[in-house]
């Protein structure tokens, strides 16, 4: 492809289940979409593949081996996975642990078959266990709206509900709170007795040294797995990625292997397009459109409705855009999905204000609740 000819509105670096992820949804939006991947095989580290030249038919997961938070997303079934091929074999218990002299710890969705596990080495690490156990199911019914949403500006509907819930099960939130602050070693040596139960939280979950001051946090992971039950993908990890970009390839996405991205293009300071390491250059067309989500709202404490229309919304939205300009104008479009194209009402027009982030937010318009956003950018970048 030539500088000349773009043909992608929007290009991915990387094949891993992340971008393969957001080229998916972006291709469902009527996008025109590009992934290129430096690796001769998909996947990243949910790559599953044959790494040794004398076993060829012996293939590993390279990275990460389960699914946990993402049992909890609507992911699956937004890109229709299980119609791509996707299975997933529920792993029950999630992790089982040995000890040299043949004993043995198996940890359960179920926090009473772990306890009653536990009871042949201790029955004060039992019991404490279902204690942790019910302390940590509290922290998931405050946790998993925010860890579904957007990473740093949670929907004011998620902070709501959140509120009863923290008052309702603030006895078992409360001791969590040292989570954040301690240990990971300090949390699980002050909690819990049995050597092999030490060592099955100190090996399960860490995220980094866990003698290092806030990392206690990361045995959530517990509490993950005892909400949405662990899950191990049939054929390997990679059969997650695969199963993604078979998706996206149906809705007309383009993924591109052994594709090295070599240099990012810039023009009058705007990312435009990228060249890889031979030499070819892949570039956006115009309006270089990336965008992600738009959520609309009834507010309690709107203004008269105008135009006879009777419900009034707060239009959240980011434009997430590393090429808009400051002179790009960006429009919030609304209309009913069935409407047609010149049927939408322009509610907002904004420039890029440096082009890597734009929020815009509050804006206030007559339309139903069910109507359709759109976000688009509007006139050529550098205009």
């Amino acid at each position: 492809m030539s500088a000349n000819n773009p043909d992608y509105d929007v290009i991915v670096i990387g094949a891993g289940h992340n971008g393969l992820t957001a080229a998916a949804y972006l291709a469902r939006a009527g996008l025109r979409v590009i992934v290129l991947e430096a690796s001769p095989t998909p996947g990243g580290m949910l790559g599953t593949n044959a790494i040794f030249e004398t076993a060829p038919d012996h293939l590993i997961n390279e990275g990460g081996i389960q699914a946990s938070l993402f049992r909890s997303s609507t992911i699956e079934a937004d890109l229709e996975l299980q119609r791509y091929g996707l299975r997933q074999i529920i792993a029950d218990p999630f992790h089982v642990h040995l000890d040299p002299d043949g004993r043995s710890l198996a940890f359960w969705k179920d926090p009473t078959r772990t306890a009653d596990e536990l009871k042949y080495f201790s029955q004060k690490d039992a019991r404490a266990w279902l204690k942790f156990a019910q302390q940590l199911d509290a922290a998931m019914d405050l946790a998993l709206p925010f860890m579904n949403g957007h990473p740093t500006r949670p929907s004011g509907r998620a902070i709501l509900n959140a509120i009863p819930v923290a008052a309702r099960r603030r006895k078992d939130l409360q001791p969590l709170v040292n989570l954040l602050t301690r240990s990971h070693a300090e949390i699980i040596t002050e909690r819990f007795d049995t050597p092999l139960l030490r060592a099955a939280l100190a090996s399960m979950p860490p995220f980094c040294w866990m003698t290092q001051d806030g990392t206690a946090w990361a045995l959530i992971y517990i509490g993950m797995c005892q909400r949405t039950n662990s899950a191990r993908m049939a054929g390997g990890s990679g059969a997650l990625p695969a199963a993604i970009q078979r998706s996206f390839q149906a809705h007309g996405g383009t993924v591109r292997l052994s594709a090295r991205v070599e240099e990012l293009l810039v023009d009058r300071g705007r990312i435009s397009g990228v060249r890889l390491d031979g030499g070819e250059e892949l570039r956006e067309v115009g309006s270089g459109l990336l965008a992600f989500r738009a959520e609309v709202r009834p507010v309690e404490d709107a203004p008269e409705p105008q135009h006879g229309l009777q419900n009034v919304v707060v239009v959240d939205a980011e434009v997430i855009n590393p090429g808009l300009g400051d002179d790009d104008r960006v429009l919030l479009k609304v209309g009913h999905p069935d409407a047609g194209h010149g049927e939408t009402d322009d509610l907002v027009a904004d420039r890029a204000h440096g082009g890597v982030r734009r929020d815009l937010q509050g804006c206030r318009h007559d339309v139903a609740v069910e109507h359709h956003v759109q976000i688009l950018v509007d006139g050529d970048p550098g205009k």
